[in-house]
């Protein structure tokens, strides 16, 4: 479906419709003009005007005269405020880029003051830059609207190959089986027929809100490339930017890809206890919302912040850690900077250790800090770690805090592992981090899960690593170069990220299936950690930037 034509660019012979059929529903062609109640009218609805005799005196100017009754409707203002019935929107306060009534402008606006009214400042709006951004900005929703139908028509064709495919596999296998699991089979099939049918409802109806939008959307574009009146092209112009903020913020998800995931999961044992031959399954999909920006530059930073790590504390507080200023720097429930504690050298890994407390290791001094967490940060213990160090973790049911010590840095190139101290210093055991290689190894990053009790390792050479509690490999994903952001969720799955990916990918089964997190904007550019606030379903995402990055995200069947 074309929504927009080239053509539509001509300006094009503004038609004059008459006052009361249009407010009756059923637009005539006015063909004369009352100078008096400034108002168009057809011949029909000219005989009702004249039958009182208080408008047998007013002057009519009709056809001959369209010249002059178009001139003076060209500024005329037929919008009226939705608050204050009768008055026409023909102010417009600058301090607030709103258009408003002056009873508006009296009532909400009396403290501003750039003031105007609107036939004053209109004239040339249509050469203006705003009105071409306007126009822009609506092609391409309109142009996003029709790529994301396209999408799900894509996706519908798609899923039925994928039925078809799944229905001949289910058919296969249950050829293999003994003759009485074919009850069992077409159970299979109804199950998968169901969610077929489930995804063919779901995107059909974003299909609907999507041409909806398009028509919406198609209208208010033609409306103001053609409207000829500039004062009314000037209001419709400001009330279009108004409503498009909240429209492009509540169709955020319809302009992403839509992602769904089917599979089969064959069961060949204990078959008469089982209700089917086949399970049907679909992963949670990731949503995310529009980004929210927080500033993280203090007045006494020397440089642009390189945020390595972000965790939020049960009290509200926020700590981010700022590598390239050598900084932690702590924010209230606000998000307003309170205070910052200089760390002497590059900073790498943070992690938390009580309510109170955190653990932040210094790159190149070698070093472990505790610190306490308070009106102001405190250096309370420090231990060193021999060896280079990176990301850390803590285990707080054995007192278990993992590091990232040595590989191949700038500094030195020893072999990369993980060791294990206490919080007191004490080093437990190491961890070496080969993959099965001779390459040398550089450990940047590390989280632990109590659910598996697996160490999940963000590794420069390697990628992410999963490692079981006795150190052998289980799996890798090798195909994010350099990774350094790492975030466990629930359910095993993997949040991660990397300096040159400008993406934050989503690993699931075990990095066997992968997502991109799809995000409505391109702020994402340098991602080097990551924290995921379970309590608000808040991504933190920290970069190169003065600010970091917060967007709602949630998981959905």
């Amino acid at each position: 479906m074309d929504v927009w034509n080239d053509d539509m660019e001509a300006k094009q012979p503004v038609e004059i419709t008459c006052l009361a059929c249009g407010q009756e529903g059923t637009p005539t062609k006015a063909t004369n003009y009352c100078v008096e109640c400034e108002s168009p009218y057809c011949e029909t609805c000219l005989k009702t005007h004249s039958r009182f005799p208080s408008m047998r005196t007013h002057t009519v100017l009709n056809e001959t005269d369209r010249n002059k009754w178009n001139a003076k409707m060209s500024n005329k203002i037929t919008s009226m405020c939705s608050i204050h019935t009768g008055k026409p929107v023909d102010m417009f306060c600058k301090d607030h880029d709103q258009v408003a009534c002056s009873a508006c402008i009296a009532v909400y606006h009396r403290s501003c003051c750039s003031v105007k009214y609107v036939p004053n400042i209109s004239t040339g709006t249509r050469e203006g830059k705003e009105y071409r951004d306007v126009i822009h900005s609506l092609k391409s929703f309109l142009d996003s609207l029709t790529k994301s139908k396209s999408s799900r028509h894509a996706v519908l064709c798609q899923k039925q190959l994928d039925h078809e495919a799944m229905v001949k596999q289910i058919d296969y296998h249950k050829d293999c089986l003994l003759q009485h699991i074919n009850v069992l089979a077409e159970k299979s099939k109804a199950t998968l027929r169901l969610q077929l049918s489930k995804t063919q409802k779901d995107i059909g109806h974003e299909i609907g809100k999507i041409e909806s939008l398009i028509a919406e959307q198609s209208a208010v574009l033609k409306k103001l490339i053609n409207d000829a009146n500039e004062a009314q092209l000037f209001i419709e112009m400001k009330k279009t930017k108004f409503r498009q903020k909240h429209i492009i913020s509540s169709s955020v998800d319809i302009l992403k890809p839509p992602i769904v995931s089917f599979s089969v999961c064959f069961v060949d044992a204990n078959l008469l206890s089982c209700s089917a031959i086949a399970k049907i399954q679909t992963s949670k999909v990731a949503k995310t919302g529009l980004v929210n920006k927080i500033n993280v530059k203090m007045r006494t930073d020397r440089s642009v912040p390189d945020i390595v790590g972000i965790l939020t504390m049960n009290s509200g507080n926020i700590l981010v850690l700022d590598n390239s200023n050598k900084k932690l720097k702590l924010l209230d429930y606000m998000f307003n900077l309170t205070h910052d504690l200089l760390l002497t050298d590059y900073v790498t890994g943070l992690t938390g250790i009580s309510d109170t407390k955190v653990a932040v290791s210094v790159k190149n001094l070698k070093k472990i800090h505790i610190i306490e967490v308070s009106p102001v940060l405190t250096i309370k213990e420090s231990f060193s770690t021999e060896q280079v160090c990176h990301g850390i973790c803590f285990d707080s049911q054995n007192d278990d805090l993992y590091v990232c010590c040595g590989g191949n840095t700038f500094n030195e190139n020893t072999p990369g592992r993980v060791t294990v101290f206490s919080t007191k210093g004490v080093m437990k055991r190491e961890m070496p981090i080969n993959h099965g290689k001779t390459l040398s190894s550089t450990p940047v990053n590390v989280t632990f899960s109590y659910k598996s009790k697996c160490l999940y390792v963000c590794d420069k050479g390697y990628g992410i690593i999963a490692l079981s509690a006795d150190g052998r490999t289980l799996w890798a994903f090798t195909e994010l170069a350099e990774p350094w952001g790492l975030y466990l969720l629930p359910d095993e799955e993997l949040l991660i990220c990397g300096p040159s990916s400008k993406k934050v990918l989503r690993l699931i089964h075990n990095g066997k299936h992968v997502e991109i997190i799809q995000t409505y904007d391109d702020v994402i550019h340098t991602p080097s950690s990551l924290f995921y606030d379970q309590k608000s379903s808040r991504l933190f995402i920290g970069q190169y930037d003065n600010n970091i990055l917060q967007y709602p995200l949630t998981f959905v069947d």
